[in-house]
């Protein structure tokens, strides 16, 4: 059975991940794209422990920002630095024997860096957005994604949508996403 490409997306908050998401959906419009996020299980688990619906705290991000870290951070990471990989590893697992790339957009920390690429054999991908748009924290989860080393980088300057398709399409054809690759996860 065939197994997706699995890409990796690291990026400050507001760098634009969510967008190249979009963007490589849009361009392998005849392939099966996924998204992940280690951040969606965070919000999740939040929401339910609280009360809420994930639109509500998606809706208000800056507000809540400081409670997910909290909570993903000092709480679940603290207790078990795998705790996020193994949440999302039954929708990796499903999504590996039907889609054609997924694309987890939130790789902050080292462990999950080495999970995309030792344990899904993925690429990584830092997406370099606009300084002006993107969060400044320096909080462990928007820094220790600096001493990650990626395969490749894509500017992503909210003004210049030219050089993003230049670099999707740099992409899709360097990472050969054409093809459906065999990765186990």
């Amino acid at each position: 059975m065939n197994k997706a490409k699995v890409i990796g997306l690291i990026g400050r908050a507001g760098s634009g991940k969510d967008t190249v998401y979009e963007a490589l959906k849009a361009a392998l419009d005849d392939k099966t794209v996924v998204r992940v996020a280690f951040g969606d299980e965070v919000k999740r688990e939040v929401a339910d422990r609280h009360e809420l619906s994930v639109e509500t705290i998606d809706a208000n991000k800056d507000k809540f920002r400081v409670l997910l870290q909290e909570w993903g951070m000092e709480y679940r990471r603290a207790r078990d630095s795998e705790y996020w990989i193994k949440k999302i590893k039954p929708q990796m697992d499903m999504f590996l024997a039907l889609a054609d790339v997924i694309v987890i957009t939130d790789v902050r920390f080292i462990n999950e860096a080495t999970y995309v690429k030792e344990v899904c054999n993925g690429s990584l991908v830092k997406v370099l957005g606009s300084e002006t748009k993107m969060l400044k924290s320096n909080h462990q989860s928007e820094t220790e994604m600096m001493d990650i080393t990626p395969d490749y980088l894509l500017p992503n300057d909210k003004n210049n949508l030219d050089q993003l398709c230049e670099g999707i399409t740099f992409l899709v054809n360097e990472l050969e996403l054409m093809e459906v690759q065999h990765n186990e996860c």
